[in-house]
This record gives C-alpha cells, sequence and structure tokens, in this order.
C-alpha cells in the first residue's frame, strides 16, 4: 500500500533575522504534523554577508550552526554543542571527494562564496558589485542530529506535545573565511600577491592590468579583490608599501576586450582606483597589489553574517490508519512506546603548553555509549576575521607560518601515543597506540591508529570515505562495544596522551570530546521520559 507524504515548511516562530550566537526556535506542532520522515527533512536558511571582503564559507553548510537542542514541554531528547565540529568530522571521514561534491551540488556548499554572492552582477565586460547581492540560500540537512538522521519515521503524536527546536548560530569567524580559490592563499601575514603591469617609474598609478591569463585567475569572479576594497601597491622584493602609508579603493574590474598601444593585453583584466596611488619612486619593472593591512602589516577583514527565512522543510507522512491504531493502543499499555535515537553529547578539556604526559578527563556517564572521540582543537583561537590575531599553523601542514582561518582541524602535534582508561578499568587498548611512524621523516600513517579510528567511525554510524587525510584533521577514537551493543559508562573517562615535544614545541589544546550514545524516549499513559 503506497504511503502518502508531502513536505511542509515550518518557519520560525520569531521570524526575524539572526545574527552570530543568535538563538532561533522552532515549534513543530504534533497534531499538524503526526508524523514525518527525518532523513528526508532539511533545515533552509537564508544566508548573507555584509561587508567588502571576500569570503566564503568555512566549511558545509553546517558551519552556520553551533548548538542545537530538541525538547517536548521541556524534557530534553538530545541536545548538541559544537554541532559544526561535528559536521567537519563527518565532512572529513564520512565523505569521499565525488560523495563531497554530490552533496555540494544539494547543499550549495561549495558555491557558496560571498565574493558577489553567486558570482554577482556583470553587463558586458564590467562587473558591477551590490552588498545586496552577497546572499544565498543554505541547506543543512542536519545529518549530525540524531533525531533528523534517523531512518525512522517520527511519531510525533506518540509524545503528545509539539517537538521544541532550539539552533544557536555560530560566531562569525567559525563561519567564514578569507576567500582563498584559484591559488590566494595567506602566507605569513603576507596575501600571494597579484602581479600587475605597472611598469613606470616615478608617477602615480592608478590603473593595473593583471597579466594574461589573470595569474590563474580564470574569470572576474575569481580575482580576490572586488569593487569598493581597499589596496596598496608594493614591491616583490620586500612586500614594502611605495609612498607611506597611502591606500586607495577599488572603483571597478573590467575585462579589456582589446590591447591599447601594446600596453594591455587581450582579455586582460583592469583595476581602477577612485584615489591616485603613492607615486612609485624609484622603483622600475612590475609592481604588485595587496589588500589593505593594519600598521603590523595584516589584512583585516570586518565581514559579518545574517539569517534570515528560517524555516524547517518537514516531509509529512500519513501512515496506514492500522498503523496509528497500533501506536495509538501501545501507548496507553503498560510498556507504552519506546523511540531511541543514537545522537551526541559533547565535553570539553584543556591540554597544557609545553607538557609531554598529559591526560584528558572526560565526565562521561551515559549508560548506552558506544563510542568516543576526542579532538585536539587549538586553543585561544582568534574571536574575529582580523588575521593579525591569526594562531601558529606549524601543525596542519609542517611549517610556521600563521592560519588565517578558524580550525576546526584536530592538531596532531607530534603525538608519540595514546591509551584510554573506561570505567576505572584496565587501559585500552592493552598497549598505547603507538604513532611513530606518523612522527619521521616521511610522516606515514599509523595502521593501529588507523584500525581504532574506523572501528569508532563505524560504531558512530559515520561511514568511512576517506582516512588520508587523518593526519592533517586527527582524532582520538575509541569503539566502546561491538555488534551493535553499547557500554554504561558509570564513571570518568580517562585518555592518556604522551607528546614528542622536541623538534616542535607542545601547543596549547582543548580537546573537544564527542560520546556517542543512544537516548531511549519512553511514552506511557504517565507520561515522557528520556534515559540516556
Amino acid at each position: 500500500m503506497p504511503i502518502d507524504n508531502y513536505s511542509v515548511v515550518q518557519p520560525s516562530t520569531q521570524q526575524k533575522t539572526f545574527g552570530e550566537n543568535n538563538i532561533c526556535r522552532f515549534s513543530l506542532p504534533f497534531n499538524t504534523i503526526p508524523f514525518f520522515d527525518p532523513h528526508s527533512s532539511y533545515l533552509q536558511v537564508l544566508a548573507e554577508c555584509s561587508g567588502t571582503d571576500k569570503m566564503e564559507l568555512n566549511g558545509n553548510s553546517s558551519v552556520v550552526i553551533k548548538y542545537i537542542r530538541l525538547s517536548v514541554n521541556g524534557i530534553v531528547l538530545e541536545e548538541i554543542d559544537e554541532f559544526n565540529q561535528l559536521a567537519h568530522l563527518y565532512n572529513v571521514y564520512g565523505h569521499d571527494d565525488s560523495s563531497r561534491e554530490h552533496e555540494a551540488v544539494f547543499t550549495l556548499d561549495s558555491a557558496v562564496d560571498f565574493t558577489t554572492g553567486l558570482m554577482g552582477n556583470q553587463s558586458g565586460n564590467a562587473r558591477a558589485v551590490s552588498l545586496g547581492e552577497r546572499k544565498c540560500k543554505l541547506i543543512i540537512p542536519m545529518k549530525e542530529c540524531g533525531l533528523f538522521s534517523s531512518l525512522e519515521i517520527v511519531p510525533l503524536m506518540a509524545f503528545g506535545e509539539n517537538l521544541d527546536v532550539e539552533i544557536r548560530f555560530a560566531p562569525n569567524n567559525e563561519v567564514l573565511k578569507t576567500y582563498q580559490r584559484s591559488g590566494l592563499e595567506v602566507k605569513n601575514k603576507l596575501t600571494e600577491l597579484l602581479i600587475v603591469d605597472a611598469t613606470t617609474n616615478g608617477t602615480a598609478i592608478t590603473e593595473f592590468t593583471l597579466e594574461t591569463p589573470y595569474k590563474g585567475f580564470s574569470s572576474l569572479g575569481d580575482i580576490p579583490l572586488q569593487i569598493g576594497e581597499q589596496v596598496r601597491l608594493h614591491t616583490r622584493a620586500d612586500g614594502i608599501v611605495l609612498g607611506g602609508a597611502g591606500q586607495q579603493t577599488i572603483t571597478s574590474i573590467e575585462r579589456l576586450a582589446t590591447t591599447t598601444a601594446g600596453t594591455e593585453y587581450p582579455n586582460a583584466i583592469k583595476i581602477t582606483c577612485s584615489t591616485t596611488t603613492p607615486t612609485a619612486t624609484a622603483v622600475a619593472g612590475t609592481l604588485y597589489l595587496k589588500k589593505t593591512r593594519d600598521t603590523a602589516g595584516n589584512e583585516v577583514p570586518t565581514s559579518t553574517m545574517t539569517y534570515s527565512n528560517v524555516e524547517w522543510y518537514l516531509q509529512k507522512v500519513v501512515p496506514p490508519q492500522q498503523y496509528v491504531m497500533s501506536l495509538k493502543k501501545q501507548l496507553n499499555s503498560p510498556q507504552g512506546f519506546q523511540y531511541d535515537i543514537h545522537t551526541w553529547t559533547t565535553y570539553k578539556s584543556n591540554l597544557l603548553q609545553g607538557v609531554k604526559s598529559q591526560t584528558i578527563e572526560i565526565p562521561a556517564y551515559q549508560s548506552r555509549a558506544k563510542s568516543v572521540m576526542v579532538i585536539p582543537r587549538r586553543a585561544n583561537q582568534t574571536p574575529t576575521l582580523n588575521v593579525s590575531n591569526a594562531i601558529p599553523n606549524a601543525y596542519v601542514n609542517g611549517t610556521n607560518g600563521v592560519c588565517p582561518n578558524y580550525q576546526f582541524a584536530g592538531q596532531f602535534a607530534n603525538l608519540k601515543d595514546y591509551q584510554f582508561q573506561v570505567n576505572n578499568g584496565l587501559r585500552v587498548p592493552t598497549r598505547p597506540v603507538n604513532l611513530d611512524v606518523m612522527n619521521g621523516h616521511l610522516k606515514h600513517l599509523s595502521a593501529e591508529h588507523l584500525i581504532q579510528l574506523t572501528q569508532t567511525l563505524g560504531s558512530s554510524n559515520i561511514g568511512v570515505r576517506n582516512i588520508k587525510d587523518s593526519r592533517e584533521h586527527f582524532v582520538i577514537g575509541r569503539q566502546l562495544s561491538k555488534y551493535g551493543g553499547t557500554t554504561n559508562l558509570n564513571s570518568a573517562m580517562r585518555v592518556y596522551v604522551n607528546y614528542e615535544g622536541n623538534a616542535d614545541p607542545i601547543p596549547k589544546l582543548q580537546p573537544i570530546t564527542f560520546i556517542n550514545h543512544i537516548n531511549r524516549v519512553a511514552v506511557n499513559a504517565s507520561g515522557l521520559q528520556v534515559f540516556n
């Protein structure tokens, strides 16, 4: 018998515009949406980026969510903090390049850069930029949330009350990152330089031409500059700004269809500024543009995010009447109705800088735990998009550069070995997981570590599609039960870590721990209870 189903749009109860750290609430009515398919439901938001800096999302669409809470009449069914951190883990290990591209098409992830909106507005060869264009709809499947990732129909009618959903939007620095496509990278506080054809010595310059073929930029939309942005002129030799502290605002960026007196290339790109560039005194040859920086030589983005039209798209299901009658009978029985939610609980801890041997304490007391994952994330990350406060990036790519963006990646930091202790029992595995091969010159992946990690991901219902980035996105994991079983955590868990700390200093870390476990929702004539 076919089952009827159709989409229902449920707006936020506030119906307003939200910014960073704002809380958005929904109330999903059990009487009008008694059953829905969570796997086919999703959250949709209209995201808009303000400011004149070229930015893009710092991950997939889930990066905009910091926290989610599901409750019924004040009783919490599920609560996940550091939601975007968990989403990063899913994105790294649960996707390969093919599946990531497939999801990006659905969620508009990879297409979202807040440069000129969705590629901006083009009139002929000239590009006009309006801040109103810097917006896009984001689809967030919420697969990291247990209830909304379930393959089973959610019977809201069984709860007897509306399902209240509360989400908190993430800080801007976690959501946005500086635009880094087409080879543009931030290295040592200096943006990869844009080569311009400006050979005049000792004269003021207002126009710059990007050499063919745009020096790695295939289109106007790829250029890491935009109208309204401030730039300065300097030489490649030392990056010193010419003419003192002068700066100017970009007024136009256009494609040149023809050559002019041999100084402009066919289809080259010309950048025009509103005011005169400081005179290029005593400089001959090729010059360079860079974005405006503060007195310390750092880029200062000021972009912010706002969210509007926040709506749940729910796939309402109309089951056969026999099923509805059976459910009502079950609710009135002494045993009642039970519904399991595979969810996550978050814990935070700290590791001291420069200390080789330390213990991570995790006060987890879940009765039906399946796995644990510890992400040793850098502590004290900058609360703004200001690159001047960038964190050292030594353990991400092996170089002592800076990282201008918020880092969700777990830091390997030359870890020597690790071992767990569960319920004050023996340490597991029997021997510490050895990571010496990851510390060597060739930086191989550790088979011992990968076995622990893949087992952990499997127990967490995260299909493993990628392990090649397990050093750059380091996770310490442990499977707590096999064959679909669970473990009762009746005392604090411990993770013993030993670092090399020889060639590179041990950074200050803030491990984020996620316990994967089952919450059981029990409903009978006495009411609703949750057991975790």
